[in-house]
């Protein structure tokens, strides 16, 4: 068999921000159709370790943070650890960040899992869902962690997963 009938064969390529094809779009576009719910990206299984991770890739990759409640500004705080109130008198922090035109939402729950929110309805072509398989990417790296894409509050059914240390995002579909 030739080198170029085995690369013929090979599995199709993981989309990247770099590769994602209108093929690869446009059967992937379903996935954010506008249903009245969220998507979440889901890192489980953290700590504080992983969300100071977190804070050092947004605040160092040049996506427009804003943060209101509780800690206001367009940067982590130094200890990260004060986002998390606990306190239902203390009014909680959301963090707003621009990803190529779709918000994404961190509330800060709990430490035990970094998620975020976003609109499907935001993620309206190739670009932009590059750009979000580019935030996953991003927060991988900085937690070593798996990064899921889900329906709202559904981390058991990723749609999409990137791993720590691969390239592309793995359609999961569900």
């Amino acid at each position: 068999m030739s080198a170029e009938s085995a690369d013929a064969d090979a599995a199709p390529t993981a989309p990247t921000a770099s590769n994602l094809t209108a093929e690869q779009w446009a059967a992937y576009a379903p996935e954010f159709a506008a249903d009245g719910t969220l998507r979440d990206l889901y890192v489980g299984d953290t700590d504080l370790g992983d969300w100071f991770g977190v804070a050092r890739f947004l605040n160092s990759a040049g996506y427009t943070l804003r943060f209101t409640g509780g800690w206001e500004g367009d940067a982590f705080p130094a200890n990260v650890g004060r986002l998390f109130t606990g306190d239902p008198t203390v009014e909680r922090t959301d963090l707003t960040v621009d990803v190529a035109g779709v918000r994404v939402v961190c509330h800060f729950f709990c430490v035990e899992h970094v998620e975020l929110d976003l609109d499907p309805a935001e993620v309206v072509d190739a670009t932009r869902l590059a750009a979000i398989f580019e935030l996953m990417r991003g927060l991988a790296g900085a937690t070593g962690k798996d990064v899921l894409l889900t329906p709202e509050n559904l981390p058991e059914r990723p749609i999409f997963r990137v791993r720590a240390g691969v390239e592309g995002a793995e359609y999961v579909g569900h």
